[in-house]
């Protein structure tokens, strides 16, 4: 069965996007392993057996904490949770980064879905978030949930690319998951700062549109062009989406060099800090 991991660090931001996880996964029928990481200072002079009994202790603790996190969540939502459905794990170690990571291997995830705090100037040019990070680093899927969003249902995506040779490909991917939710899809076609391959005036939308919808058999499509030399272009998806009322944003990741990551966020890890509807990220 297909697995959703759902971090959660007992937050009110996390908490939210375990409630969304709850409501989405019993739409998708999907199963879900609930998950923390967790992490002891434990003196250097403390014996092995003393270290490992300490080690145990906190993870004990921390399951008995996540269990009853989620079943209050459960509770809130008023839904009785499927034992069947739902799994948990509590990984040790300094990095909850490197355990998620972990856990995504060794447990066959397909998609993760995480709270995200949001952050801004200096904290997040050092820092980032744990969501951001896994963004970058997870092959799999990850719906980053806003700390005040609340699931309902979905039924209208928007997709968001700024690469026009792409989209048809892109677009199968997120035509899979519009005809699961059934769902429609707003493609956003992002204009930044590079020469544009058609001039926008000179564009015919609804031909366009109705030769995409044949040829992908999806006939609840919708096509905007955002000019993003203004404002930043996560502003600009943002307000899109606000406008649009939007219920999922879906974007691609690319591959990108380690002095680009440091410097220069990605426009779907820019996104990920200042979200007002989830966005699903896609490798």
């Amino acid at each position: 069965m297909r697995t959703i991991l759902v971090p959660t660090d007992f937050s009110k931001c996390s908490l939210q996007a375990v409630k969304y996880a709850i409501l989405f996964a019993q739409k998708t029928q999907r199963q879900i392993l609930f998950f923390n990481s967790t992490f002891l200072l434990i003196p250097t002079r403390s014996s092995s057996t003393a270290y490992l009994q300490a080690v145990k202790s906190n993870k004990e603790n921390k399951m008995k904490a996540l269990i009853k996190f989620i079943d209050e969540a459960y509770y809130s939502l008023k839904i009785k949770r499927d034992d069947d459905r739902t799994k948990f794990l509590v990984k040790f170690g300094n990095s909850a980064v490197e355990n998620i990571m972990e856990t995504i291997d060794e447990q066959f995830i397909d998609l993760i879905i995480m709270g995200t705090h949001g952050a801004t100037g200096f904290r997040k040019v050092l820092f980032g978030s744990n969501t951001a990070k896994i963004i970058e680093q997870a092959y799999c899927p990850v719906l980053a949930v806003p700390s005040k969003f609340k699931f309902t249902s979905i039924n209208k995506i928007a997709y968001a690319t700024s690469d026009m040779d792409k989209l048809k490909k892109e677009l199968k991917a997120v035509v899979s998951i519009a005809q699961k939710l059934d769902a429609s899809i707003d493609i956003v076609h992002i204009i930044g700062r590079e020469k544009p391959k058609f001039k926008p005036e000179d564009f015919d939308v609804n031909k366009f549109v109705t030769i995409l919808s044949k040829q992908l058999n999806f006939y609840n499509l919708g096509f905007y062009i955002i000019d993003g030399k203004g404002r930043s272009i996560p502003d600009e998806i943002n307000t899109f989406a606000t406008h649009q009322k939007t219920d999922m944003l879906v974007m691609f990741t690319q591959k990108r060099g380690f002095f680009e990551k440091l410097f220069n966020h990605s426009k779907t890890t820019e996104l990920a800090y200042n979200l007002t509807v989830p966005l699903l990220a896609i490798k």
